[in-house]
């Protein structure tokens, strides 16, 4: 029986959680590859009253090994802004955002919920005492304070709110990731069954493979992710199985259209590497060149 558990697990034998044994179900998800075991946030606020407590939430997080986007921290002079926040987005899982009374002011936030929201983010809001609530959010996407959860001598946020934020970001961060990378890979292969390609299935590093209608034998091993492509997703679809005969390869992610650092990279390392990369808006041209009988590649 231990033959099958995977190495990782063999050298754990006890996990402790705090409140639930839900909070051991991370761990086995990344363990088995089907989530990044990484936690990527993306703070929106206001800045004329939620700026210091963005700084503490920034800082904390960082330090407790989260990737945190802060607009006044990661943008440099002469970037694009828009571009720049569409980019992180699509890079994060997760969108804190601090419903101070301010927040409803800010055309800038408006904006990172209707992205967040349409790219399928997972979106916590943190509210603030006497603060505006996002009309789009309900109450289950919501995190209350209250002025307990403040220092009394300087308005800040106490070590304890903060600790209690991460953990719920924490707790949450991988069933909203592992939710859109389904939604991603459901999307396609549904796109796929209504060309006629029934030929389906997931493979042991969570690729979808699939025999198009090019002849056999022939398997396209697609990797479809809930953020932007990364290197480690082109690795794994070397790790895929493969019918003898044409091995076809392809990245499926969202954001990866349009400008940017990111989506450049990968666009570069498609190219050296051979393996098509597509984005998430794109699902309907790809599972069309998987059900052309005429097609024989994937870019």
């Amino acid at each position: 029986m231990a033959a099958m558990v995977l190495p990782v697990l063999q050298v754990r034998k006890v996990f402790e959680w705090t409140r639930s044994s839900s909070e051991a179900v991370p761990l086995v998800l990344g363990a088995a590859d089907l989530i990044s075991r990484d936690y990527r946030v993306f703070i929106s606020y206001r800045q004329e009253d939620g700026d210091k407590h963005a700084d503490d939430l920034f800082a904390a997080l960082s330090l407790a090994g989260f990737d945190v986007f802060l607009d006044r921290v990661r943008i440099g002079v002469g970037a694009q802004i828009p571009d720049r926040i569409r980019e992180e987005l699509a890079h994060k899982a997760v969108v804190l955002v601090l419903e101070t009374p301010l927040v409803g002011k800010s055309g800038w936030v408006a904006q990172e919920v209707a992205i967040a929201a349409k790219s399928r983010l997972g979106i916590l809001a943190i509210h603030f005492p006497n603060g505006t609530r996002i009309g789009s959010l309900s109450d289950r996407r919501r995190h209350f304070l209250t002025a307990s959860d403040f220092d009394s001598h300087t308005g800040r946020l106490g070590a304890q709110a903060i600790d209690d934020v991460g953990r719920r970001v924490a707790d949450l961060h991988d069933f909203w990731l592992v939710r859109r990378r389904f939604q991603i890979q459901r999307a396609l292969s549904n796109a796929l069954l209504y060309r006629g390609v029934t030929n389906q299935r997931l493979g042991r590093s969570g690729c979808l493979d699939v025999v198009p209608w090019w002849g056999t034998p022939t398997l396209c091993s697609i990797k479809t992710c809930a953020r932007m492509a990364e290197l480690e997703d082109f690795r794994e679809l070397d790790d895929t199985s493969a019918l003898p005969g044409r091995w076809h390869r392809a990245v499926l992610a969202p954001g990866m259209v349009g400008p940017g650092d990111r989506p450049a990279n990968m666009q570069w390392l498609s190219d050296k590497l051979m393996a098509g990369l597509f984005d998430e808006s794109e699902i309907s041209r790809l599972a069309g060149i998987l059900s052309d009988s005429a097609g024989s590649e994937l870019k």
